[in-house]
């Protein structure tokens, strides 16, 4: 909204592995501390290789699709003041998620995609 100066914030992160440590500090921990300092609020991660754990933020929605052999897997994070629809999910080949978000002013479609084998 160019006349209050605010802007949907999007990250975009291949975790490789979400919830590892990288020189000994937690990834998780991390990518909060990200969210928060730098107002995202809407964070698209791809290679989480999580399997069944959930993994959730503070304030945020999460939409997550892993994959059976704890490779790959996508999630994406929706700050809780989005308005927010899931609609498609595929895991087959390539894997992504689309949502429908809406702010209180206008609304768009979000493909988080994640292609781990040349399919294109």
């Amino acid at each position: 909204n160019r006349a209050t100066g605010q802007f949907l914030k999007i990250m975009h992160w291949n975790a490789e592995g979400v919830n590892s440590k990288k020189d000994g500090y937690s990834k998780k921990v991390e990518l909060e501390n990200i969210l928060n300092e730098e107002q995202v609020y809407v964070c698209c991660l791809q290679e989480t290789h999580l399997n069944e754990d959930v993994f959730k933020v503070r304030c945020f929605q999460y939409y997550q699709s892993d994959r059976k052999d704890r490779k790959g897997g996508v999630l994406t994070l929706v700050r809780n003041s989005i308005s927010t629809c899931q609609f498609v999910e595929y895991m087959e080949g390539a894997e992504y998620q689309m949502l429908h978000l809406r702010t209180s002013n206008t609304e768009f479609r979000l493909l988080n995609y994640n292609c781990t084998e040349y399919t294109i």
